[in-house]
């Protein structure tokens, strides 16, 4: 639903105009700034629909082909170039004004919903890059790696390197007082930058800062899930035969006892590994006999927390197709009472 569009105050202009701003005391500056503000919210000028828009195409593009640390300046950066080449087409010899406003809803409507897709696909994924950037100031001065959301690197930008004697960043330099108290950074007063500063995770900079150059990407290796069994080696002979299904089991469980996994997971790890072994050996699958006798030697073995947590096949099949919920589809059962089950 479209926000209802109010009555303008005639002190302050709509769309991506910031002149009116510019006028008049502090105090008088101040207001206008809210009024800008609130006036933008309440109905979005035709550049902040477009750009968002056009943000939701950029990123569908991007895809996973773009490294975690790369990841927001990357957004922005194909962001605000492809906006100026629709804009180009579509409106051509209008010029287009892109507030750093713009630059803070493409990042809190689109790019950070897409992070929290990126980070949910794998448990793996998160790390401290994932939707971090760095400040070129800090790096470039003084060598120091210090990682930001978005909106706090533009917040400590103003703060600490938005300064008269520091021509990198001079198109941020908006008097504090200018300012409504609880705004931390002139947002609707500067316009949004060719070239943004801020530099990806990993990302050197040299030299001055040039805020209306084309901006760079440089491209990292995007991000790749680590195998199970990564920087692992064979390990040596148990000395167990292969088709001793019970004695497998038992051996993969006292290895993985010290593991931080889940009590699920070693289950499953346990019984596949024994699983494996026993069929090329035997061209079947361990029968009732040996999961009788493997619930007798988990009691005597002591084996706990462990083959706890079981559902019957047949029986959630049932839920599925049929309608029915059976015994064992309704929770889950330990190991011995899923055995009598399929014995019954």
């Amino acid at each position: 639903m479209q926000p209802q569009a109010r009555e303008p105050n005639p002190e302050v202009l709509c769309g991506n105009d910031v002149q009116t701003i510019q006028d008049g005391t502090w105090a008088s500056r101040a207001r206008a700034y809210t009024e800008f503000a609130d006036a933008r919210n309440d109905s979005p000028p035709p550049e902040t629909l477009a750009i968002i828009a056009l943000a939701r195409g950029v990123l569908d593009d991007m895809g996973d082909i773009v490294a975690d640390g790369e990841f927001v300046r990357v957004a922005l950066m194909r962001t605000y170039k492809r906006f100026q080449e629709e804009w180009a087409v579509c409106r051509p010899g209008e010029p287009s004004r892109l507030l750093m406003d713009d630059a803070r809803l493409v990042y809190r409507e689109v790019i950070e919903p897409r992070l929290d897709i990126r980070i949910k696909r794998s448990s793996f994924r998160r790390t401290e890059a994932t939707g971090s950037v760095m400040c070129p100031g800090c790096k470039k001065g003084r060598g120091v790696v210090k990682l930001y959301s978005f909106p706090d690197l533009m917040t400590h930008i103003y703060e600490r390197h938005a300064l008269d004697d520091n021509d990198d960043f001079k198109d941020f330099i908006v008097d504090r007082a200018e300012l409504p108290c609880h705004v931390r950074f002139p947002w609707c007063s500067v316009e949004w930058p060719r070239n943004l500063p801020i530099l990806a995770v990993g990302q050197d900079t040299k030299g001055r800062w040039d805020l209306h150059r084309e901006g760079e990407e440089h491209p990292q290796l995007p991000y790749c899930e680590p195998g199970a069994f990564n920087g692992r080696v064979v390990a040596a002979s148990t000395g167990l035969p292969d088709d001793q299904f019970v004695p497998n089991v038992l051996f993969a469980a006292s290895q993985l006892e010290a593991s931080s996994l889940g009590d699920e997971f070693k289950t499953q790890i346990a019984l596949e590994y024994a699983v494996q072994k026993f069929e090329p050996t035997r061209h079947t699958r361990p029968g009732f006999d040996l999961l009788e006798e493997l619930q007798l030697a988990l009691m005597r073995n002591g084996v706990k927390g462990l083959f706890e947590g079981f559902r019957c096949q047949k029986c959630c099949e049932a839920v599925v197709h049929e309608g029915r919920v059976g015994y064992l589809a309704r929770s889950v059962k330990p190991f011995g009472e899923l055995s009598e089950h399929f014995r019954k």
